[in-house]
This record gives C-alpha cells, structure tokens and sequence, in this order.
C-alpha cells in the first residue's frame, strides 16, 4: 500500500515540477536543435549550465586575553599567560569557581578545502532584463579539513537579479588528529574532553542574498568607474551535535567550545568597489565555463560578517540579568580584497577584527563560561587569512 501511496502522489509531483520548468524556459528544444553540430563544451544555448569551484583556506587566529580588557574597549593580541587558578590567584581575587589560565598559547589556524558542483536550469523565466536570467541551482558541496569532514547539498532560487534565496545542509564527522587537536570535542564544566568520530554534526541553513551594483542603474558611459557594490546575506542556521542534549556546549574544529545545538541567526555583508582592469566575459553563457579567458578584476571593501546570535539559547543567561551573556552578538569585520583572475582561478584576502564579552574582574578568571558575568563588551584583531580557488 505505501508503495501505492509514493506513486500516486510523489511521481505526480516530479512531473508537475519539470513540466513548470519547461513551461517558463523559452525556446529549449529548439535552441538544443539548433546547436547539434557545435562542441560539446562550447554549446551557447542548452537547457542546463553545469559549473563547479573548489578553493582552500588558510587562516592564523592571534592570541588574546579572553575576556579580559586593555583599555577603552580594546584588547590587544598578547601571548603572556594569566594564571587566575588556585595557584595564580590564591586569594580569588578573579576567580569564584575552579580557575583557569588565560593566553598563553601560539595561537590558531585553520586549512580547509572546498569543492562544490552546480547544476542550474532556468526558471520562471522573462524577456525584462531583470528576470530573463531567472534560475533554480542545485549544488553539491564537500569539505575537508585536517579533523572535520562534511558533505551537503543546496537549492537556489533566482527569482530577479538581484535577488536569491538558498537553503541546504551539511553532515558530517570529526576526529583527533595526532593526538593534539579534534574536530568535536565535549565542554566539561569548562575542560574540553576531545572526541574521536563522535557525532555526527549536522547544519541545516536558510538564508537570502541582495546584490546591488550601481554602475547599472546608470548611464553606460560611467559604468567602468561606478561599480560600488553591496551583498547582503542573512542566514538562520540549525547547527548540532547530533549525540548530545541543546544545552551540553561543545568545541567545534578547535573553537572555544561554546557551541550549543540549536538556531542562530548569522550573515555575511560587504559594502566594496569593483575595479575591472580587464573585462572578458566571453564563454559566460556557455552550458560549460569557458577555461580560457583574460579576466581580471578586484574587488576592494569592508566585510562584515555575523558570526551569530543565539535564537534557541536567547533567554538562557542574558547580559542584563547579570548573566554570561547568552545573547550576545559575536561579529567580525575588516577589510578585503578579492582579485578575479585570468583562467577562472581567484584570490581572497582578508584582515578580521572581531567582538566578544568583557567579564567582570570577579568572575572573568572562572574555568566555566558559564559561570561567569558579563560586564562590557570588547574589540581584538581576531585572523587574517585567505581563499585560493578556481571555477570550472
């Protein structure tokens, strides 16, 4: 009977979805007729794109005095451990609970690499400049770093061009690596118990990008010199553990280990000016990018981006009620800088200052986040790093 039930109401479906795709892609059959004879690569007129990128990061994270504060609300980078245990601090001047040792370290980094695949077909398509271009783009997408593993897949719907709306998810596990760091990794009180393939660790993601160029709202005889741009992209993320409870924090690819499961609310922004010193964008509207061109452009501005607001631990311990502050808003932001260069491959470079809570000088040394209080809030110059990749 379930079998039954799938046919008549899953395959109706599938039909009624291509059918509306077919119905809103103008000329398809005759533009794949017309085309029989050119290459397979060089195809101009075809009812799907295929196109794929990978890239590698590589980021140093400088060290600081978590929670701590230098003066008028900055702290500098500083590697010269604070000893607010029992024996640094013997007279719990800074410390109530079990204490801790702040700084002290060389720091962080972190390598991952990125491949993602893309299939896009056009959809609600129209003849008005901003809707003729109008896609729905489905996207498989792998990483890997040197402790975590994760592989997804999205969809991404194109109504108007400037406009997108994207949601997936991305699974996977974590591991130790040489016995020195992990991927996930348990926060006991404030100590973290490093895992080895527990999990696994799941994100599931809604979220819509606004892209604003004004060099083409004006006349085209300035439009070289005007490209400032904006990209704005909210997200709601679900991120979990999936073998623990919503209020057991967890460390995850060597962070501080205050990730709670639950949904948060993120975004990437940036406000930049494109320069293009050389313009090629021949092969563009191939059914396969076009391997060989001469393009050459950079994108200069500021970054921001919102690393989260808790939605599901909002309330949990707020900073006016003399909490740890679940609902405070971690944000970095910096300059970068993004050179699009000739045969697809790209480069992104970028310097991030970041906030975080500024505790009071009685609880700041506690070993358990949670158990301390905030007072403030603080800035510190967090990473730099940068993106290597190539389009295909």
């Amino acid at each position: 009977m379930m079998r039954i039930y799938i046919k008549k109401i899953f395959f109706p479906i599938i039909i009624i979805f291509f059918k509306t795709v077919l119905m809103f892609s103008e000329d398809v059959t005759n533009d794949l007729n017309k085309n029989n004879n050119s290459s397979f690569r060089d195809r101009s007129k075809y009812f799907m794109k295929f196109r794929g990128n990978t890239a590698i990061v590589a980021t140093y994270i400088f060290m600081w005095h978590d929670g701590m504060i230098d003066n008028n609300h900055y702290t500098f980078t500083n590697y010269s451990p604070v000893d607010y245990t029992d024996k640094g601090d013997p007279g719990k001047e800074f410390h109530t609970k079990e204490g801790r040792v702040i700084g002290g370290r060389w720091g962080g980094s972190e390598v991952k690499a990125y491949l993602n695949y893309h299939m896009i077909a056009p959809f609600l398509t129209l003849k008005h400049p901003l809707f003729k271009n109008n896609n729905i783009k489905f996207s498989l997408h792998y990483e890997i770093s040197p402790i975590t593993m994760n592989v997804g897949m999205s969809v991404t719907l194109t109504p108007i061009a400037f406009l997108t709306f994207q949601s997936g998810f991305l699974i996977g596990p974590g591991w130790s690596f040489a016995g020195i760091i992990s991927g996930i990794g348990i926060n006991d009180k404030g100590s973290i118990l490093r895992q080895n393939f527990i999990g696994p660790h799941m994100q599931l993601w809604f979220s819509s990008t606004f892209q604003f160029d004004l060099a083409y709202v004006i006349s085209s005889r300035y439009i070289r010199w005007l490209h400032f741009v904006l990209v704005l992209t909210p997200t709601i993320r679900y991120q979990a553990l999936l073998s623990i409870n919503e209020h057991t924090p967890y460390m995850y690819e060597e962070d501080i280990g205050e990730n709670l499961n639950g949904w948060k609310l993120q975004g990437e922004y940036l406000l930049g000016y494109r320069i293009p010193v050389i313009e090629d964008y021949t092969g563009e509207d191939r059914q396969f990018l076009k391997m060989k061109h001469k393009n050459l452009l950079i994108t200069a501005g500021i970054v921001l981006r919102m690393d989260y607001l808790h939605l599901s631990h909002f309330y949990d311990s707020r900073m006016k009620d003399k909490g740890w502050g679940s609902d405070f808003c971690f944000i970095e932001f910096g300059p970068g800088v993004n050179i699009e260069l000739p045969y697809n491959y790209y480069v992104t470079l970028f310097a991030l200052f970041k906030n975080d809570r500024f505790y009071t000088s009685d609880t700041v040394g506690n070993l358990d986040y949670r158990e301390r209080e905030y007072q403030d809030w603080y800035v510190y110059f967090r990473r730099i790093g940068f993106f290597f990749g190539w389009n295909f």
